[in-house]
């Protein structure tokens, strides 16, 4: 999706968070944050996480103690040069309305 037509910022990050794919058995595995908005993540990954997979993600905002947790949708896969990086819609975001989020994000990193 082309930056004009983008509907949130996005903000440079390097946090770490945790994501299980949705329909898997496997436990949750850390991964990096390249750029997060309101309407979700952009993420540093060495598997290939398919267009429309499902998936819940675990994390904390720089000076926020509370955990958010999510749901996302895989929306963009990008080759990388060790990996890929993989862009998530969230679905739900549970505990914080997207209008705190996005006014959260532009006091931390705006």
């Amino acid at each position: 999706m082309s930056e004009n037509r983008r509907i949130h910022k996005r903000y440079g990050s390097d946090m770490i968070f945790w994501m299980k794919q949705v329909d898997s058995n496997k436990d949750f595995s850390p991964f990096y944050i390249v750029d997060i908005s309101a309407g979700g993540l952009k993420i540093e990954t060495k598997d290939l996480f398919p267009v429309g997979t499902e998936v819940h993600l675990s994390f904390e905002l720089p000076q926020h103690t509370d955990l958010i947790e999510a749901m996302a949708i895989v929306r963009h896969i990008e080759s990388v040069d060790e990996g890929y990086h993989t862009g998530l819609q969230f679905q739900q975001v549970k505990g914080v309305p997207t209008s705190m989020l996005l006014e959260y994000l532009e006091e931390i990193y705006g």
